[in-house]
């Protein structure tokens, strides 16, 4: 697996050295900007950025994933002496890997970057306090709706993994059944949408967001999406080993 991993690591290391360089970039003229327009232009792109960066790994990996299916480098790495069910992890928890890691990077530079200028713009700092005082007002806990936003936005990131890991099953039973057909990718999406409505349908019934009992929510709709992932894997696996012709 690790082997894997550091394989998946190297084929796409120019494109995620890149993406660092752009990062440490922006960071650089934030710090030494003496504008605060520019500084507030980019905290919007590293806003943008902390979800473009993980919508482009996931999507990337699965367009990745169909042409391995359909070509000769797919033969050549799922021939090897590796398990299938082996391979397909090490290429999804990659993805899933650089998905995390770049969107939590760009998050964790923005939040770095907020601090620095409420701490040395005086207009930004006392905008801040207009907000403390705004919560004290309407008798609303400030560590209490960071909690809250926190766990929203966990769960909105595991949405956002266990759909691409649906759509790389899409991608995987409609190659098993229609082969390399033309028509294959619009078949890729009516598998993806049936199986989002399933899950929709399976969260709705399982998870109640009660505000009350949050914690708990969050603990099952967690379950659940590593429950997906894990059976996305075997499932893909199985496939790939018994019913898929490279």
């Amino acid at each position: 697996m690790l082997k894997l991993l550091k394989y998946e690591f190297r084929k796409h290391a120019v494109m995620l050295l890149t993406g660092i360089v752009i990062l440490l970039a922006l960071e650089g003229v934030f710090l030494f900007a003496p504008k605060v327009e520019v500084k507030a232009t980019i905290l919007f792109v590293e806003l943008i950025a902390s979800f473009a960066v993980m919508a482009t790994a996931l999507i990337g990996g699965a367009v990745a994933y169909s042409r391995e299916l359909n070509g000769k480098t797919g033969y050549m790495a799922f021939m090897t002496p590796k398990s299938p069910y082996t391979i397909f992890a090490a290429k999804l928890i990659y993805v899933l890997i650089v998905a995390i890691l770049g969107s939590g990077l760009c998050a964790l530079l923005l939040s770095a970057d907020i601090a620095v200028l409420f701490a040395a713009d005086g207009e930004a700092a006392s905008f801040l306090e207009a907000v403390k005082m705004l919560f004290t007002f309407l008798e609303m806990d400030l560590t209490e709706i960071l909690s809250l936003m926190t766990s929203i936005g966990l769960i909105a990131y595991l949405t956002i993994l266990v759909h691409a890991v649906l759509f790389w099953d899409a991608v995987t039973l409609s190659r098993t059944l229609f082969g390399q057909r033309g028509f294959r990718w619009i078949l890729t999406i009516l598998f993806y949408i049936v199986m989002s409505v399933v899950l929709s349908k399976l969260m709705n019934a399982v998870v109640r967001f009660d505000p009350e009992v949050l914690d708990g929510a969050l603990l099952a709709a967690c379950g659940i999406d590593v429950a997906v992932i894990c059976g996305s894997i075997f499932l893909c696996g199985w496939l790939l080993k018994h019913k898929i012709d490279l």
